[in-house]
């Protein structure tokens, strides 16, 4: 019950009380009580209006806000915390397959015999003594498969594939399949096949259209050339082309101070950061890249 609520249940009482003392004493404090009563009850019903009904201020709301968020709160942060401990783990064993494959190719430089289970114990022993929150996997430590691992005549490829799975049910069972896998190359020296055929290695660029046999190919090195705009029409590539503005660069056809050109290149740049004149190099296997055509520098030579 409100303060005013109080005072003014209490104002009637006490009003009747006044009343009958005066009453017979004289008429006139009759009429003017009477008129002060009226003022009275009618200030107490208007004010009585005015307040807030009791029904709108549920003081059991707060307690069903609480049932229904408070869960979806801590199940959100449960499942943060279960991704974070589900990264540790897959660094865990991406540490251990590194490490395991390394020393296999080590070891096979001395004519060691290699065999699967033996680097699956290996493996194993080192994500246990890592500390590795295993218990997240389905079977533990020996829930790990190492069933699609190979060792070939070159190269130790390890794979460990494992499930893990949600540890509260609140929303279901949840598990999901994780696959990683750690690929070394054995330290046997040269082999000579390995330059031969599809097997040898060559040289592509990340948006290049051919592939290249050598290294130090000019079209992998560009050699990079500053002159004046007014120049560019005289010039020509080692090719005998015109250069025409780069696109990636947004070069214009306005006059420029200083532009940069390439020996075999067929357009200019304005600026030395334009990634048409960066070459990100990767060295891979011809059978990868075999539907590309054979650089035309790299033929000649």
């Amino acid at each position: 019950m409100s303060l005013s609520q109080t005072a003014f249940r209490i104002a009637p009482e006490s009003l009747e009380q006044f009343h009958k003392r005066t009453y017979n004493n004289n008429s006139m404090n009759k009429s003017l009580l009477s008129h002060f009563d009226i003022h009275i009850y009618s200030s107490y019903r208007k004010h009585k209006e005015k307040e807030t009904p009791l029904c709108t201020s549920c003081k059991a709301s707060y307690t069903v806000e609480a049932t229904l968020i408070l869960p979806l709160v801590i199940g959100l942060m449960i499942f943060i915390l279960f991704l974070l401990r589900i990264c540790m783990l897959q660094i865990g064993v991406q540490r251990a397959l590194d490490e395991t494959s390394q020393q296999a190719a080590v070891a096979a430089a001395c004519d060691t015999e290699l065999s699967l289970p033996l680097l699956a114990a290996s493996c194993n022993q080192k994500i246990a003594s890592s500390h590795v929150p295993v218990s997240y996997m389905i079977g533990g430590i020996l829930g790990i498969s190492y069933g699609d691992s190979k060792i070939n005549d070159n190269y130790i490829d390890l794979v460990a594939s494992y499930e893990v799975v949600f540890p509260v049910g609140i929303f279901g069972r949840y598990q999901w399949h994780i696959c990683q896998h750690a690929k070394c190359r054995k330290w046997i020296g040269w082999d000579p096949s390995e330059e031969n055929g599809s097997n040898r290695y060559v040289y592509v660029t990340a948006e290049g259209s051919v592939y290249h046999t050598y290294y130090d190919c000019v079209y992998l090195h560009p050699t990079i050339r500053a002159v004046t705009f007014r120049e560019i029409d005289g010039l020509r590539n080692d090719d005998g082309r015109r250069y025409s503005a780069c696109r990636a660069c947004h070069a214009s056809g306005q006059e420029q101070e200083t532009i940069y050109i390439t020996d075999y290149g067929e357009v200019y740049h304005v600026s030395l950061g334009c990634s048409s004149l960066k070459r990100t190099i990767y060295r891979k296997r011809l059978s990868e890249v075999e539907d590309l055509p054979l650089c035309s520098k790299c033929e000649g030579r």
